[in-house]
Protein backbone atom coordinates (compact mmCIF):
# COMPACT_ATOMS: atom_id res chain seq x y z
CA UNK A 1 0.00 0.00 0.00
CA UNK A 2 0.96 3.52 -0.54
CA UNK A 3 0.16 6.43 1.07
CA UNK A 4 0.41 10.13 1.19
CA UNK A 5 -1.31 13.47 1.98
CA UNK A 6 -2.34 16.40 0.51
CA UNK A 7 -3.08 19.92 1.94
CA UNK A 8 -3.90 23.28 0.41
CA UNK A 9 -3.97 26.71 1.60
CA UNK A 10 -4.29 28.24 -1.48
CA UNK A 11 -6.70 26.78 -3.66
CA UNK A 12 -10.28 26.38 -2.14
CA UNK A 13 -11.26 23.43 -4.16
CA UNK A 14 -12.75 19.48 -2.90
CA UNK A 15 -9.34 17.31 -3.39
CA UNK A 16 -10.95 14.81 -2.54
CA UNK A 17 -13.32 14.97 -5.43
CA UNK A 18 -10.78 15.99 -7.74
CA UNK A 19 -8.06 13.56 -7.13
CA UNK A 20 -10.65 10.54 -6.83
CA UNK A 21 -11.77 11.79 -10.84
CA UNK A 22 -8.05 11.23 -11.48
CA UNK A 23 -7.20 8.13 -9.99
CA UNK A 24 -10.62 6.60 -11.38
CA UNK A 25 -8.76 6.83 -14.59
CA UNK A 26 -6.30 3.75 -13.68
CA UNK A 27 -7.18 0.39 -12.38
CA UNK A 28 -6.92 0.42 -8.79
CA UNK A 29 -8.11 0.75 -5.42
CA UNK A 30 -7.95 3.51 -3.32
CA UNK A 31 -9.08 5.87 -0.60
CA UNK A 32 -9.46 9.18 0.28
CA UNK A 33 -9.99 10.79 3.86
CA UNK A 34 -9.75 13.99 5.29
CA UNK A 35 -7.09 14.89 7.38
CA UNK A 36 -6.24 18.09 9.60
CA UNK A 37 -6.19 21.07 6.38
CA UNK A 38 -6.08 18.41 3.76
CA UNK A 39 -6.30 14.34 2.97
CA UNK A 40 -4.86 11.52 3.09
CA UNK A 41 -4.56 9.14 0.08
CA UNK A 42 -3.87 5.25 0.36
CA UNK A 43 -3.63 3.13 -3.01
CA UNK A 44 -3.36 -0.42 -2.73
CA UNK A 45 -0.42 -2.45 -5.31
CA UNK A 46 2.74 -2.32 -5.95
CA UNK A 47 2.32 0.51 -8.90
CA UNK A 48 0.62 2.65 -6.02
CA UNK A 49 3.49 5.15 -6.31
CA UNK A 50 3.06 5.58 -9.96
CA UNK A 51 -0.95 5.73 -10.32
CA UNK A 52 -0.58 9.04 -7.54
CA UNK A 53 2.57 10.82 -9.50
CA UNK A 54 -0.09 10.47 -12.93
CA UNK A 55 -3.14 11.29 -10.83
CA UNK A 56 -1.64 14.45 -9.16
CA UNK A 57 0.18 15.60 -12.99
CA UNK A 58 -3.47 15.47 -14.17
CA UNK A 59 -4.84 17.33 -10.90
CA UNK A 60 -2.23 19.84 -11.39
CA UNK A 61 -1.80 20.71 -14.88
CA UNK A 62 -5.42 20.32 -15.95
CA UNK A 63 -7.60 21.44 -12.58
CA UNK A 64 -5.04 23.67 -10.44
CA UNK A 65 -3.62 25.64 -13.50
CA UNK A 66 -6.61 27.85 -13.77
CA UNK A 67 -5.71 29.24 -10.27
CA UNK A 68 -2.18 29.97 -11.63
CA UNK A 69 -3.40 31.22 -15.20
CA UNK A 70 -6.01 33.63 -13.22
CA UNK A 71 -3.17 34.59 -10.91
CA UNK A 72 -1.33 35.93 -13.95
CA UNK A 73 -3.94 37.10 -15.94
CA UNK A 74 -5.31 39.50 -12.89
CA UNK A 75 -1.82 41.30 -13.12
CA UNK A 76 -2.52 42.57 -16.77
CA UNK A 77 -4.61 45.89 -16.70
CA UNK A 78 -7.09 45.34 -18.92
CA UNK A 79 -10.98 45.24 -18.38
CA UNK A 80 -11.99 42.04 -16.37
CA UNK A 81 -14.15 40.77 -19.61
CA UNK A 82 -11.13 40.84 -21.86
CA UNK A 83 -9.39 39.26 -19.01
CA UNK A 84 -11.69 36.41 -19.07
CA UNK A 85 -11.15 36.17 -23.09
CA UNK A 86 -7.77 35.66 -22.41
CA UNK A 87 -8.04 33.13 -20.05
CA UNK A 88 -9.93 31.26 -22.87
CA UNK A 89 -8.11 31.23 -25.39
CA UNK A 90 -5.08 30.06 -23.32
CA UNK A 91 -6.68 27.42 -21.25
CA UNK A 92 -7.95 25.75 -24.92
CA UNK A 93 -3.99 25.58 -25.72
CA UNK A 94 -2.51 24.03 -21.99
CA UNK A 95 -5.53 21.70 -21.23
CA UNK A 96 -4.09 19.56 -23.36
CA UNK A 97 -2.06 17.36 -20.89
CA UNK A 98 1.37 17.61 -23.17
CA UNK A 99 2.98 17.92 -20.30
CA UNK A 100 1.96 15.29 -17.43
CA UNK A 101 4.86 13.13 -18.84
CA UNK A 102 7.62 15.30 -17.61
CA UNK A 103 5.59 16.22 -14.49
CA UNK A 104 4.51 13.09 -13.59
CA UNK A 105 8.68 12.05 -13.38
CA UNK A 106 9.05 14.96 -11.18
CA UNK A 107 5.93 14.26 -8.76
CA UNK A 108 7.16 10.46 -8.85
CA UNK A 109 10.46 11.20 -7.45
CA UNK A 110 9.60 13.63 -4.98
CA UNK A 111 6.87 10.85 -3.71
CA UNK A 112 9.63 8.47 -3.44
CA UNK A 113 10.96 10.94 -0.62
CA UNK A 114 8.37 12.58 0.68
CA UNK A 115 4.86 11.57 1.93
CA UNK A 116 3.21 15.24 2.13
CA UNK A 117 2.78 17.34 -0.47
CA UNK A 118 1.62 21.02 -0.27
CA UNK A 119 0.20 22.01 -3.60
CA UNK A 120 1.23 25.72 -3.78
CA UNK A 121 4.61 24.66 -2.33
CA UNK A 122 5.11 22.39 -4.88
CA UNK A 123 3.97 24.49 -7.69
CA UNK A 124 6.25 27.14 -6.18
CA UNK A 125 9.28 25.42 -5.91
CA UNK A 126 9.29 22.51 -8.25
CA UNK A 127 7.67 23.64 -11.26
CA UNK A 128 9.27 26.80 -11.97
CA UNK A 129 9.50 26.90 -15.28
CA UNK A 130 5.70 25.72 -15.95
CA UNK A 131 4.84 28.80 -14.08
CA UNK A 132 7.13 30.74 -16.36
CA UNK A 133 5.80 29.24 -19.30
CA UNK A 134 2.34 30.03 -18.02
CA UNK A 135 2.64 33.80 -17.46
CA UNK A 136 4.62 33.74 -21.52
CA UNK A 137 1.65 31.88 -22.23
CA UNK A 138 -0.70 34.75 -20.78
CA UNK A 139 1.37 37.68 -22.08
CA UNK A 140 1.33 36.60 -25.90
CA UNK A 141 -2.36 35.69 -25.56
CA UNK A 142 -2.87 39.33 -24.29
CA UNK A 143 -0.15 40.96 -26.64
CA UNK A 144 -2.72 39.14 -29.75
CA UNK A 145 -5.99 40.13 -28.19
CA UNK A 146 -4.72 43.87 -27.85
CA UNK A 147 -3.29 43.12 -31.40
CA UNK A 148 -6.45 41.58 -32.45
CA UNK A 149 -8.80 44.13 -31.35
CA UNK A 150 -6.80 47.34 -32.55
CA UNK A 151 -7.17 45.67 -36.08
CA UNK A 152 -10.38 44.76 -35.66
CA UNK A 153 -11.28 48.94 -34.80
CA UNK A 154 -9.58 50.04 -37.74
CA UNK A 155 -11.44 47.83 -40.04
CA UNK A 156 -14.19 49.65 -38.48
CA UNK A 157 -12.87 53.11 -39.41
CA UNK A 158 -11.91 51.92 -42.77
CA UNK A 159 -15.58 50.29 -43.58
CA UNK A 160 -17.09 53.80 -42.40
CA UNK A 161 -14.56 55.60 -44.99
CA UNK A 162 -15.64 53.20 -47.47
CA UNK A 163 -19.59 53.73 -46.84
CA UNK A 164 -19.18 57.52 -47.23
CA UNK A 165 -16.62 57.31 -50.64
CA UNK A 166 -18.40 57.65 -53.57
CA UNK A 167 -18.36 55.02 -55.99
CA UNK A 168 -15.93 55.40 -58.88
CA UNK A 169 -16.46 51.81 -60.39
CA UNK A 170 -19.75 49.81 -60.41
CA UNK A 171 -19.16 45.83 -60.06
CA UNK A 172 -15.87 44.42 -59.05
CA UNK A 173 -15.86 40.41 -58.58
CA UNK A 174 -12.68 38.66 -57.00
CA UNK A 175 -12.34 35.08 -57.49
CA UNK A 176 -9.75 33.39 -54.44
CA UNK A 177 -8.09 30.22 -55.15
CA UNK A 178 -6.87 27.41 -52.98
CA UNK A 179 -2.98 28.55 -53.40
CA UNK A 180 -3.52 31.73 -52.19
CA UNK A 181 -3.54 33.60 -55.88
CA UNK A 182 -6.51 35.71 -57.04
CA UNK A 183 -8.02 37.15 -59.89
CA UNK A 184 -9.97 40.32 -59.86
CA UNK A 185 -12.87 41.48 -63.06
CA UNK A 186 -14.72 44.29 -63.47
CA UNK A 187 -17.96 44.78 -65.47
CA UNK A 188 -16.00 45.00 -68.60
CA UNK A 189 -14.43 41.70 -68.37
CA UNK A 190 -11.21 43.32 -67.51
CA UNK A 191 -8.74 41.18 -65.44
CA UNK A 192 -6.13 40.92 -62.96
CA UNK A 193 -4.44 37.96 -61.49
CA UNK A 194 -2.64 38.05 -58.46
CA UNK A 195 -0.44 35.67 -57.82
CA UNK A 196 -0.32 36.38 -54.32
CA UNK A 197 -3.40 37.80 -52.72
CA UNK A 198 -2.03 39.62 -48.95
CA UNK A 199 -4.51 40.78 -47.39
CA UNK A 200 -3.07 44.41 -46.32
CA UNK A 201 -3.00 45.17 -50.53
CA UNK A 202 -6.30 43.40 -51.92
CA UNK A 203 -8.26 45.53 -49.60
CA UNK A 204 -6.60 48.68 -49.77
CA UNK A 205 -6.71 47.73 -53.59
CA UNK A 206 -10.06 47.42 -53.51
CA UNK A 207 -10.52 50.38 -51.02
CA UNK A 208 -9.02 52.47 -53.87
CA UNK A 209 -11.09 51.65 -56.81
CA UNK A 210 -14.35 52.09 -54.80
CA UNK A 211 -16.83 49.44 -56.53
CA UNK A 212 -20.24 49.91 -56.48
CA UNK A 213 -20.85 46.51 -55.63
CA UNK A 214 -18.52 43.73 -54.63
CA UNK A 215 -18.74 39.78 -55.58
CA UNK A 216 -16.50 37.44 -53.57
CA UNK A 217 -16.19 33.93 -55.00
CA UNK A 218 -14.10 32.46 -52.04
CA UNK A 219 -13.11 29.31 -53.72
CA UNK A 220 -10.23 28.95 -51.63
CA UNK A 221 -11.16 25.22 -49.63
CA UNK A 222 -10.97 27.61 -46.77
CA UNK A 223 -7.35 29.08 -47.43
CA UNK A 224 -8.57 32.67 -48.08
CA UNK A 225 -11.68 32.38 -45.73
CA UNK A 226 -9.62 35.46 -43.61
CA UNK A 227 -9.60 37.90 -46.19
CA UNK A 228 -13.25 37.34 -47.64
CA UNK A 229 -14.42 37.63 -44.30
CA UNK A 230 -12.29 41.10 -43.61
CA UNK A 231 -13.38 42.23 -47.52
CA UNK A 232 -17.31 41.31 -46.24
CA UNK A 233 -16.66 43.85 -42.82
CA UNK A 234 -15.02 46.36 -44.75
CA UNK A 235 -17.73 46.35 -47.71
CA UNK A 236 -20.30 45.72 -45.88
CA UNK A 237 -23.73 46.69 -47.11
CA UNK A 238 -22.33 46.55 -50.82
CA UNK A 239 -20.58 42.66 -50.77
CA UNK A 240 -21.63 39.57 -52.01
CA UNK A 241 -19.70 36.77 -50.78
CA UNK A 242 -20.49 32.84 -52.40
CA UNK A 243 -18.19 29.99 -50.97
Amino acid sequence: MFSFGITTNKYDVDLGELLSRRLLSYPNTFSITPEGAGILVELEGEDGRWIAACALAALLSRDLIYFELAEEANRLPLERYEKQEIMTHVLRNVRDGSGDAALRQVLEAYLAENRDLNLEGFIRFRMQDQKLQWRLLIEQAAEDYLVSREYQELLGVLGAFVEMQPPRMGEIAICLHPDGSCTLTDDSDARIEYVDCSEDGIVGLLVSMAPERLVVYDLSCGNGKHLADTIARVFSGRVQVYR
